[in-house]
C-alpha cells in the first residue's frame, strides 16, 4: 500500500512537471515569488483597514505575521531537519534525473512539508476567517492553488509535500484567524465605521 502510494507521489509530480512550455516556466517562476504576492497582501491590509479600521487591521497583520512566522519555522526547521526527506529536484535524490529543472532552480535540500503551502494556505485561513466574504476566499484560494502548482511544476516538491503543508496551515491558521477574531471583538470600535457587526 506504502509502495503505491509514494509511486503515486511520483507519477503525479512527474505529470506536472513534464508539462512545460517557456511561457510557463517564466510564469511559475514568478508565482513561486514570494515578492510577487506583496500587492495582494497591501490590498488585503487596506481592505481590512476600510472594513474594521486601523486598529483591528493592525491586530489582524500581527496575528498574520505571529502566524506565518510559525509555520515556517516550523515546517522549515523543526520538521523538515527532522524527517529530512529529499526534494525531488535535489541531485541526491534518483528521480532528479527525470525532473525538468527551470532557470536552475532547485530549491534547499529537504522539501517535506512545504513552506510555501503552509505560509499560503496559513494566511488563507487567518484571513478568511476574518474578511468571511465568498470573494475573499475565492481570490485567497486561487492564490494557494497557483503557488501550490507551481512548487510541482517547478519540481521542488511532491504533492505529499504540499499536502502535508496544506493541511499543517490550514489547521493552525484557522485557530489563529479564530484568535484574531476574539481580539477584534475586545478592540475599541471606529467611530467611523458606526457598526460593530462585521466582528459579531
Amino acid at each position: 500500500m506504502i509502495d503505491r502510494l509514494l509511486e503515486l507521489n511520483d507519477r503525479i509530480l512527474l505529470v506536472i512537471n513534464g508539462a512545460h512550455t517557456g511561457f510557463l516556466d517564466s510564469f511559475m517562476m514568478i508565482a513561486t515569488n514570494r515578492w510577487t504576492w506583496v500587492p495582494l497582501y497591501v490590498t488585503a491590509f487596506v481592505y481590512l483597514i476600510y472594513r474594521f479600521g486601523w486598529l483591528r487591521a493592525v491586530s489582524v497583520l500581527a496575528v498574520a505575521g505571529l502566524t506565518i512566522a510559525t509555520v515556517d519555522q516550523l515546517c522549515g526547521s523543526l520538521i523538515r531537519d527532522s524527517l529530512q526527506i529529499l526534494r525531488p529536484s535535489n541531485p541526491d535524490n534518483p528521480l532528479s534525473a527525470q525532473i525538468q529543472i527551470v532557470d536552475g532552480y532547485r530549491g534547499g535540500r529537504y522539501g517535506f512539508p512545504s513552506c510555501h503551502a503552509a505560509n499560503c494556505t496559513a494566511l488563507m485561513m487567518v484571513l478568511g476567517t476574518v474578511m468571511r466574504r465568498r470573494w475573499a476566499w475565492l481570490t485567497l484560494a486561487a492564490y494557494v492553488l497557483l503557488n501550490c502548482y507551481s512548487r510541482l511544476y517547478l519540481g521542488v516538491h511532491y504533492p505529499s509535500d504540499i499536502l502535508a503543508g496544506a493541511a499543517l496551515g490550514a489547521l493552525i491558521g484557522y485557530a489563529m484567524g479564530r484568535l484574531a477574531l476574539y481580539i477584534m471583538r475586545r478592540l475599541p470600535i471606529d467611530p467611523r465605521l458606526g457598526t460593530d457587526k462585521y466582528v459579531q
